[in-house]
């Protein structure tokens, strides 16, 4: 891949050599983003155990980052500096302005330009960046159908994607339409738990289980395969079985 290069010759007076890629080079996959992405609460274990051990898959995510923390926290240099080929970025979750109005979160209009800005740094870097619209929460209406609060930030990371030509896997309606075909009972068991302020304990409607995670995993790297051709043979042609032994780096 392209971090996996070969001199093959300079041009006299040319400052800058000429390279090719190496025989049989890894493939770098990292995941960037939130706690919705991570091994301990996202999809981000599930997803790399379904792809085949001839690629890295690193993950990079941070529980509670936004493209705003995420750089500050100098976690977007220390990714880049990593040589991946090929990042899948996925925030929105933090970004979300709310009643809180937190430091990490981030209107739309600089959502879409920290987006503009971490496509055209990796790609400086010779990396290709993928988009990927946040997993949607588990907010089960009245009529026990997914009411998403994410809408319009997937929207905005459609439109950059479109503008920017980088390949979008949409996980916000492939994981709304999942959850909805299964009901909330069932979509819940994919989640993990947490107290209310009485002390009772209730469903956490963002982040995942163990098997949540290799379900929505399965979701995004069989996505990887439709939206980046050359990354195809390196997605399981099965869903992986769930190990609850924690994987070894690859």
């Amino acid at each position: 891949m392209c971090h996996e290069l070969v001199a093959c010759l300079t041009i006299i007076g040319l400052s800058t050599p000429l390279y090719c890629p190496a025989q049989n080079a890894r493939p770098k996959i990292e995941l960037i983003g939130d706690s919705t992405q991570t091994d301990n609460a996202g999809y981000g274990r599930g997803f790399c155990a379904n792809l085949t051990a001839a690629v890295d898959c690193v993950n990079m995510a941070k529980g509670g980052a936004s493209t705003k923390t995420f750089r500050q926290l100098g976690l977007w240099d220390k990714a880049i500096a990593s040589r991946p080929d090929y990042m899948l970025i996925q925030f929105g979750h933090n970004d979300e302005v709310s009643e809180t109005h937190n430091d990490r979160q981030v209107p739309i209009d600089g959502y879409r330009q920290n987006l503009r800005t971490f496509i055209a740094e990796a790609r400086a870097a010779g990396v290709k960046p993928i988009l990927v619209t946040p997993l949607t929460r588990r907010y089960f209406g009245k009529d026990g159908k997914i009411h998403s609060d994410l809408t319009a930030y997937c929207d905005a990371m459609k439109e950059v994607a479109a503008e920017q030509h980088v390949p979008l896997i949409d996980l916000q309606p492939g994981s709304i339409a999942y959850l909805d075909s299964i009901g909330e009972k069932a979509g819940n068991k994919l989640g993990l738990t947490k107290k209310d302020k009485d002390g009772n304990v209730v469903p956490d409607k963002t982040h995942l289980n163990l098997q949540g995670s290799y379900v929505f995993g399965r979701i995004v790297a069989e996505d990887l395969r439709n939206v980046e051709p050359a990354l195809a043979n390196y997605v399981l042609p099965d869903p992986a079985a769930v190990n609850v032994v924690a994987p070894q780096p690859r």
